[in-house]
């Protein structure tokens, strides 16, 4: 470069470092009014979104309060009617129950003795002396044979007979008062005499047997009937007081159940005039005591209710507070959301107009230090032109 370029360059350095400069600012100038405008939108959608919810706030704030207000004092407790007391109402009966003793049937009267019936065996004693047999009668004594020979008539026709053949034997044969005939009729009579003495003897003790069988049989019969007689009066006389005992228990047995019934008939009447006025007292105390029952219930129900009614206001309007400090809480996190989108849409446009700011004043700087460059490079380009040097070298 020349001695003139170089002066020329001087001379259009610091030209072009303002003209630098002041577009940097200018440009800088426009997109920090485009990032404050920015900023200033942002700015103006946050006022009005906060301004929106202020009423809802200041609602939410004031439910809040009154809320707190309202849960301060303690959850009042139901009493509600008190319980009734059956003491009044105690039944007691002023009619005492039936006199037991005195109305107490005694079956001392009634006490059937069986001694008048007593059966006495005495009278009907059987006594056996009047029938009392005695054989001695009857002892058998053997007829002698003279009693025999005396009393049996056949025996002296046979005796007659069997000698008188003998005779007429012995005289056929020539014999007659032989000895041989003699012996012969001895053995005849004697023979004879011992046959008819047995038959003789078992006559007689047939006969004694018989009578003494007759006697005998005539004293058993008589015992028997007298017996039969004795045992025939004593069960006519056993039935006879078994009759009159039999009839005298059953007239005390019909005695004592008419006693009886007459006087449980009289214990019922007593018991059921007694029962007819206790049922009647009875029925008036708890008729009284269940219109006070029922009293008492309509007495608490009422009281329930009214609590209940009262603890439905009290939940409603705890409700409708709750509501309004959720409203509140809602619009204080929608604000503090809000708070949030705000800075971070907001930062960068600020953040634009620090960087715009920044970005003219370097513009401007490099504007200006370009053209000290530029300038010096002039200066540097003049020093070397001959006899120029010095001024190279000062600038």
């Amino acid at each position: 470069m020349g001695f003139l370029g170089g002066i020329l360059g001087m001379a259009m350095s610091p030209i072009q470092g303002a003209i630098g400069a002041g577009g940097a600012r200018r440009a800088a100038g426009a997109q920090q009014a485009g990032q404050q405008a920015a900023a200033n939108l942002y700015q103006g959608y946050y006022n009005n979104a906060l301004d929106f919810g202020a009423p809802y706030r200041t609602a939410g704030h004031e439910g809040l309060q009154n809320l707190q207000m309202q849960a301060a004092p303690p959850m009042p407790s139901f009493q509600g009617q008190g319980a009734l007391d059956p003491g009044p109402y105690g039944f007691q009966t002023p009619y005492p129950v039936p006199d037991v003793p005195q109305l107490a049937f005694s079956p001392q009267g009634y006490q059937f003795s069986g001694a008048p019936y007593q059966f006495s065996e005495q009278p009907y004693a059987f006594s056996q002396q009047p029938y009392n047999f005695s054989g001695q009668p009857y002892a058998f004594n053997p007829p002698s044979g003279s009693q025999v020979l005396q009393q049996d008539p056949g025996y002296q026709f046979r005796l007659q007979q069997g000698m008188k053949a003998l005779q007429q034997q012995g005289a056929a044969g020539g014999q007659m008062f032989s000895g041989g005939q003699l012996k012969a009729g001895q053995q005849y009579g004697q023979g004879l005499a011992s046959q008819e003495y047995d038959a003789a003897y078992n006559r007689a003790l047939g006969q004694n047997q018989l009578a003494y069988g007759r006697a005998l049989g005539e004293n058993q019969m008589a015992y028997g009937r007298g017996l039969d007689v004795n045992q025939l009066a004593y069960q006519r006389g056993l039935e006879s007081n078994q009759l009159a005992y039999g009839r005298g228990l059953e007239e005390n047995q019909l005695r004592y159940g008419r006693d009886y019934q007459a006087n449980q008939d009289y214990w019922n009447r007593a018991m059921q005039a007694q029962g007819t006025v206790f049922g009647q007292e009875l029925q008036r105390n708890q008729l009284g005591y269940g219109r006070a029952y029922q009293q008492n219930q309509d007495q608490y129900q009422r009281a329930a209710q009214d609590f209940q009614m009262n603890q439905q206001a009290r939940q409603q309007r705890y409700n409708e507070l709750a509501n309004l400090a959720g409203l509140g809480a809602t619009q204080s996190q929608n604000a503090a959301n809000l708070t949030m989108n705000y800075a971070q849409g907001a930062a960068p446009f600020v953040a634009g107009v620090g960087t715009a700011q920044a970005g003219g004043i370097a513009g401007a700087t490099n504007a200006w230090l370009q053209a000290l460059q530029n300038m010096q490079n002039s200066a540097s380009s003049i020093g070397s032109v001959p006899g120029l040097g010095n001024l190279g070298g000062i600038l």
